[in-house]
């Protein structure tokens, strides 16, 4: 062999690439694996946040869903007051006689309190850039211990599901209460109508004009204490449910969205925010004054302070 072809031969040798086990094996099967974990890593991150995204979505749309049908049955409720906001009278009589007979047809209302799991005790979404800095600071750093409200300061709140669930029972009560007062305020009107036409006397379209003791006189004795009875209870139970009713209205939206990412249900997306300014909202909101409490113990024969327990609800605050 030639001194030229022992040259061409040896720079051909040094050309070709030593055998390397880590670059020719190794690192191709790391690669794949790298590159797997990387993309599995990324669909979990990815799957998480849809679902967060969905899962705020959902609680979204169930706020909103819980605040439209409590605005409903206020709405309904502010109906029916309507018709004797300005009523003045302490007299059981005039006041019983002056209740409107309604009934709303299948007005139940159902809120289902375990779609509201979301709502927590204390805020914990939409907070503002310093206040999550210094959350981090204090419970994440120095390990500080929240301070959070008392039980008795929950149940004064729209975070407590009992308030709800006592407010709803209260306002499918009051259906129930309108459909048994319907059948008896029918009945006391037709008798006291026709007691009307017997004395010759001029109508009043609902408010006969009929003293105390012959509508007493012509009605039965235990239909006339039920229909007394039924009056005072509904007046005073709406009067309730409304304060409870329009205080919800007014502040679960914002407990709703302390606890509702709005980030991640849309770009400004709010929830309604109600604010019933108008003259007789306003009057209806407002109680009507307790009768004249001897004057019903002498129809009911209950005594004053049983009729003042009975005709008084407390309030949650």
């Amino acid at each position: 062999m030639n001194q030229d072809a022992l040259l061409i031969a040896q720079s051909i040798s040094e050309l070709k690439q030593n055998s390397d086990v880590f670059k020719d094996y190794f690192f191709p099967i790391v690669m794949s694996f790298f590159s797997a974990f990387l993309g599995g890593v990324s669909a979990y991150y990815f799957n998480q946040r849809q679902e967060k995204n969905k899962f705020e979505k959902e609680n979204f749309i169930v706020a909103t869903k819980v605040l439209t049908t409590i605005l409903s049955a206020l709405n309904d409720l502010v109906a029916i007051k309507s018709n004797y906001h300005d009523l003045k009278s302490k007299d059981p009589i005039a006041r019983a006689l002056a209740f409107p007979a309604v009934i709303l047809g299948d007005s139940k209302l159902t809120i289902d309190l375990s779609s509201l799991s979301f709502i927590k005790n204390v805020p914990t979404a939409n907070k503002k850039t310093h206040i999550k800095f210094m959350d981090f600071i204090l419970y994440k750093m120095l390990r500080l211990k929240k301070i959070k409200p008392s039980s008795e300061e929950i149940q004064k709140t729209w975070r407590n599901y009992s308030r709800l669930s006592a407010c709803v029972s209260n306002y499918n009560y009051i259906m129930e209460l309108l459909k048994v007062r319907f059948t008896v305020d029918n009945e006391i009107k037709a008798r006291l109508s026709a007691k009307h036409d017997e004395l010759t006397s001029e109508a009043n379209a609902g408010r006969m004009m009929l003293s105390s003791e012959v509508i007493r006189s012509s009605i039965d004795k235990n239909t006339f204490i039920k229909y007394i009875d039924l009056s005072e209870m509904l007046i005073a139970l709406i009067d309730n449910v409304l304060k409870e009713l329009d205080s919800f209205v007014t502040e679960f939206p914002s407990i709703a969205e302390s606890n509702i990412e709005l980030s991640k249900v849309g770009r400004g997306v709010r929830l309604v925010i109600v604010k019933n300014d108008r003259p007789l909202y306003l009057s209806c909101i407002k109680a009507i004054d307790k009768p004249d409490f001897e004057l019903v113990s002498q129809i009911t024969g209950m005594n004053t302070e049983e009729i003042r327990r009975r005709y008084t609800f407390s309030d949650w605050y």
